[in-house]
């Protein structure tokens, strides 16, 4: 069974993000005597902010783990998907800048039933998880939808799986 972890190094970035969003959101709400209009507005980024800490510790604290029966998220929130029950597959790639470089991509696998699983790039070992994904699709014969099938051959991956259709 392998364990893959994302690194602390790529979640400072995410944790400074949410110390600026929560200092510029819920400082004035704290310090301010602000409208109410206004301290609606800041009350709603402040939980947004909240709400995106919540996520990046819950990222820190997770593992996943591969085996050659199935995959699992474990940690505070667990998932465990059989790889013979993988029956969707997508491969999404985002770019914070119209400039399509230090972009990230996120695979995101769901069973028949049950919650999915869902990782990106940062995660150590993410190579590993995409080629494994991508075996599971093809003996499962998932249908890809374009951008997946774009972003894997961007990669040098193939899945012989069928195109889904439009």
């Amino acid at each position: 069974m392998e364990r893959y972890r994302y690194p602390t190094t790529s979640l400072v970035p995410d944790y400074l993000r949410v110390a600026f969003g929560l200092a510029v959101s819920a400082g004035p709400l704290m310090a301010l005597d602000l409208a109410s209009a206004v301290a609606i507005l800041l009350s709603g980024l402040a939980l947004l902010f909240a709400w995106f800490g919540v996520r990046t510790a819950l990222r820190q604290l997770s593992w996943l783990e591969l085996s050659a029966a199935d995959i699992a998220l474990c940690g505070p929130i667990r998932r465990r998907l059989p790889w013979q029950e993988v029956g969707r597959m997508q491969l999404a790639y985002y770019a914070p800048r119209r400039a399509r470089q230090d972009g990230w991509l996120q695979l995101t696998l769901r069973g028949r039933r049950g919650p999915k699983i869902r990782v990106d790039s940062t995660l150590d070992g993410f190579d590993e998880v995409l080629r494994r994904a991508t075996a599971a699709a093809t003996r499962n014969e998932l249908p890809l939808d374009p951008a997946t099938q774009a972003n894997l051959a961007a990669l040098g991956l193939t899945a012989t799986a069928r195109r889904s259709e439009p």
